[in-house]
């Protein structure tokens, strides 16, 4: 997962005609609540909760801006979907439903917000079984409904987010770097710190999102051998180059500070935005400059 910028403006007709929307099901899910308490007043049988369908959240064009300003990748994995899974224009906070709190909503006035939007894979997004390297275990993975807080649930448009507390790092809101590192031995993602606030983020968001599911293990571990294998390749023709100093030899040492060169080039290139697992190429080249 790495920072990513988000432009300020909704894309296409996201704002004006997802207001539309939110506005509709603020005020069908108001009256159902009112149906309900009425309902429960007068003992009688209680509403079936109205099934709303919102179509802008997943409009073209909003897809288009999340795919362009996160590469093509998942928001929270850093994999890349498009060549092998339909991309999942995710909610942050979810908009039909809260896991373990059977009385929530979901968060409706939300569901075509953009800054509520992300793209995801389908293995972040949607729960279902996966094996957690760190656990040993097969285990229920990724967000679907989940949304931990440590603060007040927001129930109604009115209510304040901020009072939530939100364990789940959003990216572009949070910086990654700051709550997560990377196990350079074993591919796993784990807490930056210890103990506090940023912990605990680290934790909720690494067992919601499976960050550390075996698949996304094993892919990490793929990039961090290539790092390994060039930064010990830069370290051998650094020694060498240094050691070339007369001019019979001089031609030699053009030849290995030209491979040093490419080597430096092909190692940074697997930080970049476009590549998959950048935030964590980016965290183990830190420091790193040519030499």
């Amino acid at each position: 997962m790495r920072k990513t910028q988000r432009p300020a403006d909704s894309p296409g007709d996201l704002f004006e005609k997802g207001m539309e929307e939110q506005e509709k099901a603020t005020e069908q899910m108001r009256k159902y609540l009112r149906d309900r308490a009425k309902a429960i007043a007068d003992g009688k049988k209680l509403p079936t909760k109205p099934s709303i369908t919102y179509k802008m959240y997943k409009d073209l064009t909003v897809k288009e801006v999340l795919v362009e300003i996160f590469d093509g990748k998942c928001a929270y994995c850093e994999s890349f979907y498009s060549s092998t899974q339909p991309m999942d224009v995710e909610h942050y906070r979810p908009k039909g439903a809260v896991d373990g709190d059977d009385e929530h909503l979901g968060y409706y006035w939300l569901a075509a917000t953009w800054e509520n939007l992300l793209p995801s894979c389908i293995d972040c997004n949607r729960k279902r079984g996966q094996f957690d390297v760190v656990e040993e275990e097969n285990r229920k993975l990724g967000k679907m409904d989940r949304f931990p807080i440590e603060g007040t649930r927001a129930r109604d448009p009115d209510d304040d987010l901020s009072l939530e507390d939100a364990l789940l790092v959003d990216p572009t809101v949070d910086d990654p770097e700051q709550i997560f590192r990377f196990d350079r031995e074993f591919g796993v993602v784990i807490p930056r710190f210890k103990s506090g606030k940023r912990h605990r983020r680290a934790m909720a968001s690494i067992e919601v999102y499976g960050l550390n599911r075996s698949g996304l293990v094993t892919d990490r571990l793929h990039i961090i051998r290539q790092i390994d294998h060039h930064l010990r390749v830069i370290e051998l023709l650094t020694l060498v180059r240094d050691g070339l100093t007369t001019s019979s030899v001089a031609h030699l040492r053009d030849i290995v500070v030209e491979v040093i060169e490419l080597e430096l080039d092909a190692l940074f290139s697997l930080a970049d935005s476009d590549r998959p697992y950048a935030g964590m190429a980016k965290q183990l080249l830190d420091g790193l400059t040519p030499r």
